[in-house]
């Protein structure tokens, strides 16, 4: 639906796969009609046609399967060395991403994931009212300011799901962070916390 492929057991790994393979398709285009174009060219095409496929929606479909991670991280590994035109196998992925200076994609997805949060708790009010409540205790030590109770279901699959994944990295979030309630200056915190640690 608009995009992402539910399935009945909450797995993402059809849209995955789906996404996977549009993505590929894409990259395979971008290769054939850019080879002579300058990086930067390259590097706008991956900004503008492949990774927004790659991150639409993920706040929710955001996997925790080592495997999935893996697959979506190489279809960027594969962009990198086309935006750099580097197809030495010498040469580490991780240098090309320092190089053009690109977060992992999981990176991406755990920042998206908790901006989400940070816009209920902040900008949701009623939503927030339903979704969340504070803990039953709350130790100054353990928690931070705005410290969020923890859901847990039965299944594996609901356990990581968003909120459930989300309010988890939430609380393990220092006060510092999760206290200031502008969007944009909490993402950049977040992303300098993130690259930090």
């Amino acid at each position: 639906y608009l995009g992402v492929k539910l399935t009945s057991d909450l797995s993402w790994n059809h849209h995955i796969e789906a996404i996977s393979a549009d993505t590929s398709r894409t990259l395979g285009v971008l290769r054939r009609n850019l080879r002579p174009a300058p990086p930067t060219v390259r590097k706008l095409a991956y900004d503008t046609l492949i990774r927004p496929k790659l991150e639409y929606a993920a706040s929710i479909w955001n996997p925790h399967q080592g495997y999935l991670i893996n697959h979506l991280e190489a279809i960027q590994n594969r962009a990198n060395r086309f935006i750099l035109s580097t197809y030495d196998n010498s040469i580490s992925v991780s240098a090309l991403k320092s190089q053009l200076t690109l977060s992992s994609l999981q990176l991406r997805r755990n920042v998206s994931q908790l901006c989400l949060l940070h816009k209920i708790y902040y900008h949701c009010p009623d939503l927030k009212t339903a979704s969340l409540s504070p803990p039953d205790r709350t130790s100054s030590r353990l928690n931070n300011a705005c410290a969020i109770k923890r859901i847990s279901g039965s299944t594996n699959a609901f356990n990581r799901s968003f909120l459930p994944q989300a309010i988890n990295d939430w609380n393990s979030l220092p006060s510092s962070i999760v206290t200031i309630v502008d969007p944009n200056a909490f993402k950049s915190s977040l992303q300098l916390h993130f690259l930090c640690c």
